[in-house]
């Protein structure tokens, strides 16, 4: 561990020592398994690892969170809450992932109080400042403690430090919400919601992850890969996968996979507001 992580590590732990009890919103990520995982150790009993059940949450991130919470021995909570049926969530507008955000605090700030807790922590870091995080403003707003950024961890660093803590965790890669798959503006149902599951587990099935099936206007699927050339290897089976998921249109991102990507139509948008 380099100097400058073993500084952050004992900050990181500091930040959780001035705490007598914590709730931490839990995926199953890199982010938040780290710090339940720290929360645990450092704070003991009164440190619970919250996860919210919800038809946008890809399958492997819910085992993975419990498998996790198996694993190393956490106490973890599971509340279920479908954002579909949440007032202006479905049409997929800029707010999206503030108003999903604000639900789930909600729901698990009620949950909290009733058991005397009033502390919620999340996994943002550092690097997820650099990007537009409307669930950020929400967090903020009702006060949801962020320790990895408070200690000064990146998302590097939060891999490494797991790694040496010997995580299990440190290098799943990043899983957003499902609702993440669908363009700004691009209404969300719940028909559309499954066919994106559905695609997406039947390539990972295959090997061809990690991935996202990114859902655009007349069921049309733009696959983001590592390895867009592999796609293109399997293109009858992957055609034929998607076309039987609901998908009439099939073609790949050759830009890759990178987080956000969808990210930038809200960038163009306001750049022309502006």
């Amino acid at each position: 561990m380099t100097d400058a992580l073993e500084d952050k590590a004992r900050r990181l732990e500091e930040v959780l020592e001035a705490l007598d009890h914590g709730v931490v919103l839990f995926s199953g990520g890199t982010d938040s398994s780290l710090v339940a995982y720290l929360a645990r150790r450092v704070i003991g009993q009164k440190a619970l690892a919250l996860t919210v059940l919800s038809p946008l949450s890809p399958p492997e991130e819910v085992e993975a969170a419990r498998s996790f919470a198996a694993r190393v021995g956490l106490e973890q909570v599971e509340l279920e809450l479908d954002e579909l049926s949440l007032p202006g969530f479905a049409a997929n507008g800029p707010d999206r992932c503030y108003l999903c955000r604000k639900a789930r605090q909600d729901l698990v700030r009620t949950w909290a109080r009733s058991r005397g807790m009033t502390v919620l922590l999340d996994g943002m870091n550092v690097s997820d400042l650099d990007d537009y995080r409307p669930g950020l403003r929400a967090a903020d707003e009702d006060g949801v403690r962020h320790p990895l950024i408070a200690a000064g961890l990146a998302k590097a660093d939060v891999r490494e430090l797991s790694f040496r803590l010997g995580l299990p965790s440190w290098d799943r890669p990043s899983q957003p919400c499902l609702a993440s798959r669908f363009p700004p503006g691009f209404s969300l149902t719940p028909k559309r919601v499954a066919r994106v599951a559905t695609a997406e587990a039947f390539l990972a099935a295959a090997g061809l992850g990690p991935l996202r099936v990114r859902h655009f206007p007349c069921r049309t699927a733009v696959i983001s890969a590592e390895d867009p050339e592999r796609l293109l290897a399997h293109r009858e089976a992957v055609v034929g996968a998607l076309r039987e998921a609901g998908f009439a249109f099939v073609t790949a991102d050759m830009e890759g996979l990178f987080s956000g990507s969808l990210n930038r139509l809200l960038k163009d948008e306001r750049r022309r507001g502006s």
